[in-house]
């Protein structure tokens, strides 16, 4: 699993090498919070309180047309602890490591392409790492698979260089286990 994470790592270095140098590209960092569920929600303790997930992603966003742009995303989440759901006494929890690529579609890009509605969505790699722990018998034990996922939402461009988006995630992290959760996160570009 470190061969796959060090190769996800190794094909998105050209990535921003090129961003650097392309003058209609951006580099960013997106922040991002985010709410378990379906089996996500089920390993993390989907009973009473949901706690969202925090995130992180490094950026790097291309022109292609007028009103399109190209978004490649490596990044990483995580969900903490909590009880498994119709298993007690048994805590779970959850991280990704993903590289992936999206589509932005600017909904209004002659008005100002620099505010503004877009959709977004994309497919990746994810790297997931599914943990649990018998807090009885103090047997731990971690699963990791490697799987796409999808993500799909809408965003507002406040400005030039800030976006919020609101979307959703989902893939199956193995046949027993889909992973889906809604997220909210802030993009700065510079």
């Amino acid at each position: 699993m470190k061969f796959a994470r060090s190769a996800l790592l190794l094909a998105f270095i050209p990535a921003l090498a090129l961003a650097q140098d392309a003058e209609a590209s951006s580099l960013g960092l997106q922040i991002r919070a985010s709410i378990p569920e379906a089996g996500l929600g089920d390993v993390v303790g989907s009973s009473g309180l949901k706690l969202p997930g925090l995130g992180a992603s490094l950026v790097v966003e291309v022109d292609l047309t007028e009103g399109y742009r190209v978004r490649g995303v490596m990044g990483g989440d995580r969900w903490d602890t909590g009880d498994w759901s119709g298993r007690p006494g048994i805590e779970g929890k959850v991280s990704d490591f993903h590289l992936g690529l999206e589509g932005v579609w600017l909904l209004r890009p002659d008005e100002s392409p620099s505010w503004g509605p877009y959709i977004v969505g994309g497919l990746g790699g994810y790297t997931w790492s599914v943990g649990s722990h018998d807090k009885a018998s103090g047997v731990s034990s971690t699963r990791r698979i490697l799987h796409v996922a999808a993500t799909f939402g809408i965003g507002f461009r406040l400005a030039k260089s800030l976006d919020v988006e609101l979307r959703g995630l989902g893939g199956r992290i193995d046949p027993d286990l889909f992973a889906a959760a809604v997220q909210l996160g802030v993009t700065y570009r510079y």
